[in-house]
């Protein structure tokens, strides 16, 4: 997706620092006065075309899914697909009817490997555990019925057409055939690697505090007395986090209700 594009980028050359990244989207979008269009190509596709023909370096190109069109067309005027791809967030293309979902197949089919990550498989309904394994394998047919026929209950609809997709009827079939594909962790397993939870209880003594709901204390004139008692409040509040920290010793991650809490917490 757009907001992880700098942390793929980033993580990249932590782990790889050789690799020649390029993040499609970080390209300059504005013309200058001062050059013309050959120019303008030139600073703002340069770099990712003279990547895409330096076959001798690793390269590594990041995109949201909103560019895969644009990927495509560059591929194919470039004669250069990857030699591997990784679709992350991939439940992003899980709908077989989209645009979205049809550039990408396309890229796919002109891969030679393809990894899928995802926290969320299968949201509600078959179809998002289909054009999945689709993209990943043809070992499941394209149609979603004969997909689900032999894992789901499937009610007739009129004149003997497919109806509605029901329950799973064989949980033990569908895991077995879709295991091959799939590496995997439960949540027990994911949160078996992290620290155990810890609990800590702290009192706040906050004289003169008055109770009252968000939307009447973001109605409040500034200066105010009501809102000058709530604003101390919150400086007991910023005062025992503060403790809280510097008693832990170690980094942590602090969530404010506004961002303005957040500045004056960090300084």
């Amino acid at each position: 997706t757009a907001s992880s594009a700098n942390d793929w980028r980033r993580e990249a050359a932590r782990f790889w620092p050789e690799l020649d990244t390029h993040v499609r989207g970080s390209e300059p979008t504005y013309q200058r006065k001062t050059e013309s269009d050959e120019q303008f190509m030139e600073r703002a596709h340069g770099h990712w075309r003279s990547m895409l023909k330096n076959t001798e370096k690793p390269s590594m190109v990041i995109m949201d899914y909103a560019r895969a069109e644009e990927m495509l067309a560059l591929m194919e005027e470039n004669d250069t697909y990857p030699e591997h791809l990784i679709l992350d967030e991939a439940h992003n293309v899980k709908r077989a009817g989209t645009k979205r979902s049809s550039f990408i197949q396309q890229i796919v089919g002109r891969t030679k490997t393809t990894t899928l990550l995802t926290g969320t498989p299968v949201h509600n309904r078959p179809y998002d555990l289909h054009m999945l394994l689709r993209m990943m394998t043809a070992q499941f047919s394209d149609k979603l019925y004969t997909f689900c026929r032999p894992y789901f209950h499937i009610k007739e609809g009129k004149y003997g057409r497919p109806g509605v997709i029901g329950e799973l009827l064989d949980k033990t079939g569908l895991r077995r055939d879709v295991e091959p594909f799939m590496l995997s962790r439960s949540i027990k397993e994911a949160y078996g690697e992290l620290p155990a939870r810890q609990r800590i209880l702290k009192m706040v003594q906050a004289p003169n505090v008055a109770r009252i709901s968000p939307a009447k204390a973001r109605a409040l004139k500034e200066g105010s007395k009501l809102d000058l008692a709530l604003r101390e409040a919150v400086r007991y509040k910023m005062e025992a986090g503060l403790e809280l920290v510097q008693d832990l010793a170690r980094p942590v991650v602090v969530y404010t209700y506004t961002r303005e809490d957040a500045r004056k917490f960090a300084a």
